[in-house]
């Protein structure tokens, strides 16, 4: 280890083409395991999972209050439903459509306040509730096909 050149070791100079090799080597491993826009992250603050956490569960409660001013829409909008439904039916009394039609706005307004209260109910950060707020959009858009029926119901009559 001394420089000698006497077979006894290894040269310094082998020794620092081995160490240029090997860290060569460990950076090249470094490359290619690092994202694209390790650039762009290392100008910003890097992120801790806590604050990543934080976000998830800030922006799942931003999803809750938005069902639960949803909620009130839908309230609002089944008190306008029952009232063109009552109006309708009044006039349908002598039709076989009415118990049919009564059916299925009883029905479809039973399975969205029960989704929407469940969804609202919800913990932000459950994954049940996150299924229950799918649950409820899909419910909330049948609302929408429900009014509409009911408006060309009522302009038929």
């Amino acid at each position: 280890m001394d420089g000698s050149k006497g077979g006894e070791g290894i040269s310094r100079r082998h020794l620092l083409k081995g160490a240029v090799k090997v860290a060569v080597g460990i950076g090249a491993g470094a490359m290619a395991m690092t994202p694209s826009n390790v650039g762009a992250q290392s100008a910003e603050k890097k992120r801790t999972p806590e604050e990543g956490l934080t976000d998830i569960r800030e922006d799942l409660q931003g999803k809750l209050s938005d069902l639960k001013g949803r909620f009130a829409d839908i309230q609002g909008r089944f008190e306008r439903l029952k009232s063109i439904t009552n109006a309708t039916l009044r006039k349908n009394v002598a039709k076989k459509s009415a118990p049919e039609f009564t059916r299925r706005i009883a029905s479809a307004k039973d399975l969205a306040m029960a989704g929407a209260a469940q969804a609202a109910l919800g913990e932000p950060d459950d994954k049940t509730s996150i299924k229950q707020m799918n649950e409820f959009g899909d419910l909330y858009g049948s609302l929408d096909a429900i009014e509409k029926e009911l408006d060309i119901l009522a302009r038929e009559e």
